[in-house]
């Protein structure tokens, strides 16, 4: 996968059934401990509401879910947050939805449709970014390698990231996944030593 589909920013939306409000929060996040600081952010900004729950879809293909239903019964708050995300073709997006109940229990049926209502909303609302994978590659060289060093760089459309001279030349550049090979394979029959530090956060 050499780009995905993300958040541009965040983005809010909401849902009401019988009295209850389901206020929902969308933002872009790197890994669960982001998540997890938006999560608690929101618990205390909303500290009266009755659940705070929330679904992260993780990794650039979309492969690593988490969530919670903070209380409510099981599979009628993450599930269906996360779920709307996927549906969306999101990754690297935590959803939080704030509930505020209404004095009238809904089902799992009704809590299931609210839960993903107000992430579906706050969807509409969003601007979303395709962003591309990207892998951060360290790259140590003689001097007398340098102009060919830059050149496979440049024709790999890498971008330098870091440019440290001491003895030797070393770079930090941030790779299109698919580019990688190519570029590494160039510099090593060049003599010039690669690391793959795997993905760049960017």
């Amino acid at each position: 996968m050499e780009n995905y589909l993300t958040l541009a920013g965040s983005a809010e939306g909401g849902y009401t059934d019988r009295g209850s409000r389901f206020l929902a929060y969308l933002y872009p996040v790197w890994d669960e401990a982001e998540a997890l600081v938006q999560v608690e952010a929101r618990r205390r900004e909303h500290h009266a509401a009755r659940h705070v729950c929330w679904g992260v879809v993780l990794q650039a293909d979309g492969s690593f879910t988490r969530g919670s239903d903070d209380g409510e019964p099981s599979g009628t708050a993450a599930r269906p947050i996360v779920g709307a995300l996927r549906s969306a073709g999101l990754t690297r997006v935590v959803g939080i939805v704030v509930r505020y109940f209404g004095g009238i229990k809904l089902g799992v049926p009704g809590l299931i449709a609210a839960y993903r209502g107000a992430v579906q909303d706050a969807l509409a609302r969003a601007e979303l970014a395709r962003r591309e994978v990207e892998n951060l590659l360290e790259i140590q060289f003689a001097y007398a390698a340098q102009p060919r060093v830059m050149q496979a760089v440049k024709a790999a459309g890498a971008r330098v990231l870091r440019e440290e001279w001491g003895e030797a030349g070393r770079l930090e550049v941030a790779c299109g996944v698919g580019a990688v090979s190519l570029l590494s394979n160039t510099l090593c029959g060049l003599g010039v030593q690669v690391l793959d530090l795997g993905e760049w956060k960017g």
